[in-house]
This record gives C-alpha cells, sequence and structure tokens, in this order.
C-alpha cells in the first residue's frame, strides 16, 4: 500500500482505515452479533458490533495523529482527537448490522475531508473515500488521488502475515445496466417508482440486493454495471444518511464513471447542513440513473 499511495497527502488517514478495517474484519470472524436494549441517536438499534467497530474506528483515526475530528454514525457530532490535524473523516462503521445475523456480507463507509468543519461544504470538498467491505473475502475500495483511479485492495495471506494487494487497479461502471437493488417501499406514495420497478422487470433486469445499502452498492462496481435507488417520502423518509454513508459512495461512484442524483442534481452538490441529514440517493450507471430521475419527476 505505501509503494502506490506514497505520494499522496493523506496516506496516514488511509492507512488508519486499512488497519481498522483489518481489525474489525478479524473481529467479525470470531464474535457473533448481539442486539442492544438501546438506540443510537437515529433510532436504529444497535449492536455491540455497531459499537466495537466504532471504537476500532476511532482508535485507529486517533493514532494518525492527522485526524482532527471524526463524527459517525454512531456518534453523529464532531469528536477532537489531534487538534494540530488537518483532517476530518465521517465514516458508517458497519452498514448492514441488521442483516449480519443472516451471515450476510456488511461493510463500513468512510469519507476524508481537509477541513475542521465541513457545514455548508459538499462532496465536491472530498479529498479521499473508502469502503470496506466484509464477506467471504475481506476488500476496499479506495481512491487513489495519486493516479486518480478507484481501486479495489484484497486483504490476503501472504506467508504467515495478512498483506493489502490492489487486485482490481482501474474500476470502472458502464452506463448501461442489468442489474437494479430496489428500494420498493419508496413505490408507497410514489407510482412512478412502481412504475420503474415493473418496467425493470419486463426487460429481465435482475433484481440483486441484499438490505445492507454499501454492500448492494459495492457489487455495482464488481460487475462493472447496476442501479440502486432509496427514495425519500412523508410515509417512508430515506434511512440513509449523507455525510456518513451518501457521500462517500457517490464520491467512488462518480469517479469510476458512474452518476448519482438525489433526484434532482447529483449527491455531490448537496449542501451539508449539520451532521443527521438524509436524503434521496440514486446511484450506479449514468442511463439508468437517467431514466430513474427522469420517470419518478413526470407528472401524473
Amino acid at each position: 500500500m505505501e509503494g502506490i499511495y506514497a505520494h499522496a497527502d493523506f496516506i496516514k488517514v488511509y492507512k488508519a482505515i486499512l488497519d481498522a478495517t483489518q481489525e474489525i474484519a478479524t473481529y467479525l470472524r470470531y464474535h457473533s452479533a448481539q442486539t442492544l436494549s438501546q438506540q443510537n441517536q437515529f433510532g436504529k438499534q444497535q449492536s455491540d458490533l455497531d459499537l466495537k467497530a466504532d471504537e476500532i474506528i476511532f482508535s485507529h483515526l486517533k493514532k494518525s495523529g492527522v485526524v482532527h475530528s471524526a463524527a459517525s454514525e454512531e456518534k453523529p457530532y464532531l469528536n477532537e482527537m489531534n487538534p494540530d490535524g488537518e483532517y476530518m473523516v465521517t465514516f458508517d462503521p458497519i452498514d448492514g448490522s441488521s442483516v449480519i445475523d443472516s451471515n450476510f456480507s456488511v461493510a463500513s463507509v468512510f469519507a476524508i475531508w481537509k477541513s475542521k468543519d465541513i457545514n455548508g461544504m459538499t462532496g465536491r470538498d472530498l479529498v479521499g473515500a473508502a469502503l470496506s467491505v466484509y464477506g467471504s473475502r475481506t476488500t476496499i475500495i479506495l481512491y487513489n488521488a495519486q493516479n486518480k483511479k478507484v481501486e479495489e485492495l484484497t486483504l490476503l495471506m501472504m506467508g504467515k502475515n495478512e498483506r493489502w494487494i490492489v487486485t482490481t487497479p482501474d474500476m470502472k461502471i458502464e452506463p448501461d445496466a442489468k442489474l437494479f437493488a430496489p428500494a420498493l417501499r419508496s413505490s408507497y406514495d410514489n407510482p412512478n417508482y412502481l412504475k420503474i420497478f415493473e418496467n425493470y422487470c419486463l426487460k429481465g433486469y435482475s433484481i440483486r440486493y441484499s438490505g445492507a445499502f454499501a454492500v448492494d452498492c459495492y457489487q455495482i462496481f464488481i460487475k462493472r454495471q447496476g442501479v440502486y435507488s432509496m427514495l425519500d417520502s412523508v410515509a417512508h423518509p430515506s434511512r440513509l444518511h449523507l455525510i456518513y454513508e451518501i457521500i462517500p459512495l457517490a464520491f467512488l461512484i462518480e469517479k469510476a464513471g458512474g452518476k448519482t442524483s438525489d433526484g434532482v442534481r447529483s449527491v455531490l452538490d448537496v449542501e451539508i447542513k449539520g451532521y443527521k441529514q438524509r436524503i434521496s440517493f440514486i446511484a450506479g450507471s449514468s442511463n439508468e440513473v437517467d431514466y430513474i430521475v427522469r420517470t419518478i419527476n413526470e407528472k401524473e
């Protein structure tokens, strides 16, 4: 990893994320999730794995010495670490904890900012992002600012030690897709969304999703095509958080040639207003995103 990112000024932040991912992967492998009686500030039931992953990530970010502060879905407020640090990291420690008891893959999502206050900023201000996935293998997708490519690294056993190896050096998302990961509750008060679902079924698209948002987006990178959508509505508000989940995924998707939207504009153009913001999210192959945005905005 050092050889690839040695000239990136945020090498220590990425190293902290890689080390945290490795530690979380080991912990998940040997521990069963226990649902706790408490909820986080968003009303989501917490598991002991949510809190452990949160603790691990905060610890590694602090050890980096360059992260001024961080905020997470479990601690959605400014947590200062290193007064002289230049960076801020916002993250979701475990995305998909509601399906982890089914032994589905789960993920961690990270946004890296070169700022001490991100209010009023947008995703265009990000300097880096990462998506860690814990499944049959442990992988991480990063934006390499040196060569301006989205890369996948896999944690492999080399001799007696685990090492991060670049396994996909240049991830790209094609404009057309055959995979669709829907949030069907969005059709409850948006008939046009139901129309999209019906159209994809008639065209023979594969409906493929696990219920773990970040993992469902991960497959878009691996398959090089696909589209994910969750709409915000009165009956079923979006569950996705702008600064912990949506912005870092949108950043990686657009860097890989895909497209994102909140139904009106790119997600990366949405202004940040606090630490608890939620919005609609449509992302993936560009032609599919255009089709969904066009259809949901049609007048009945």
